[in-house]
This record gives C-alpha cells, sequence and structure tokens, in this order.
C-alpha cells in the first residue's frame, strides 16, 4: 500500500492504529457536531490515547477547528480536513484501522476500500448502502445523526479498537 501513498500522506506519519472520523456535511441531518465530547469520552476510557485523524472537505472545517481547539495539546491528532485532495483523503484513510462518520461520500469510499466502519445513519436505512460482507456498525435515529449519542458512538469506536 505506501507505494501508492505519496510522500504528502507518509510525513503525517499515520499507522493502522490511527482512526479516522469524518467532520461536516451536505445536509444537517447527516452531519455530526458533537466529534469533541466523543473524544473527551474515549480519552478517560482509553489508557492509551487513541490516534485520530480528522477528513472531510472544506463544509467540515469548522467542526475539525473547533475539536483541534478543545483539544490542542492531545498527541496523536491529526487535522486533515479541507487539506487534501479527494484521491490523497483515500489514501489517509487506507492507512487507518476504522473510518467513523455520517451516511456520505467518505464513507463509501471507506466501505469500497473495505474499511471497517462505524457509520452514523439517520432517516435511510444502512442497508441501503451496505451489505452484509460490509465489515460496518450502524448507528440510527429517525430525524438527525446529531440525535445519537456521543456515548453510543464512543463505545462503538472503543469496542472495534479492541477487535
Amino acid at each position: 500500500v505506501s507505494e501508492l501513498i505519496d510522500d504528502k500522506i507518509l510525513n503525517l506519519g499515520l499507522n493502522h492504529r490511527f482512526i479516522a472520523i469524518i467532520c461536516g456535511g451536505v445536509e444537517d441531518y447527516r452531519t455530526y457536531n458533537k466529534w469533541n465530547k466523543v473524544l473527551s469520552i474515549i480519552d478517560k476510557k482509553e489508557s492509551e490515547v487513541l490516534p485520530v485523524v480528522l477528513i472531510g472537505s472544506d463544509n467540515g472545517a469548522a467542526s475539525a477547528n473547533k475539536i483541534i481547539s478543545q483539544f490542542k495539546d492531545r498527541k496523536n491528532l491529526i487535522n486533515a480536513v479541507g487539506n487534501y485532495t479527494l484521491s490523497e483523503t483515500k489514501s489517509i484513510m487506507s492507512c487507518c484501522k476504522l473510518v467513523i462518520g455520517p451516511d456520505g461520500g467518505l464513507l463509501q469510499i471507506a466501505n469500497a476500500m473495505d474499511k471497517k466502519i462505524i457509520a452514523l445513519f439517520a432517516q435511510i436505512d444502512c442497508r441501503l448502502r451496505f451489505t452484509e460482507a460490509t465489515d460496518y456498525k450502524c448507528l440510527y435515529d429517525d430525524r438527525s445523526v446529531d440525535n445519537i449519542t456521543a456515548e453510543n458512538i464512543s463505545k462503538e469506536i472503543c469496542d472495534a479498537i479492541k477487535i
């Protein structure tokens, strides 16, 4: 895989222990805004700081900046939101153990790459996007992914990284 990843991505220092969190979204009901709370819960639960890379397009920049500002002293937190092409973001995801985020294009790219996924869905049945062959866990709310609790997301992340 590394021969397909350019130096710009290799210089991020990602390894298979990193998880990718997708920030932003085009539609409000498919945009999760509580990643900072999720990270706070994980940091309290895990004895070792979980390496995280934030990914997404420009529509996730405000969310990513909020996370980076709250966790400025946290090790292994990389903000890649809005700084990479789609192809480069795909390379970033290829280096990660787990991809977490709401239903959208990056989640589907992770699916196509056979990555382990925690998917946040609202209003759409996740079985319309994934097959039984996909390694995913779906968290769902009838109205908005923002209604999915940070506690539930952090629990699924902690469970997934222990496998």
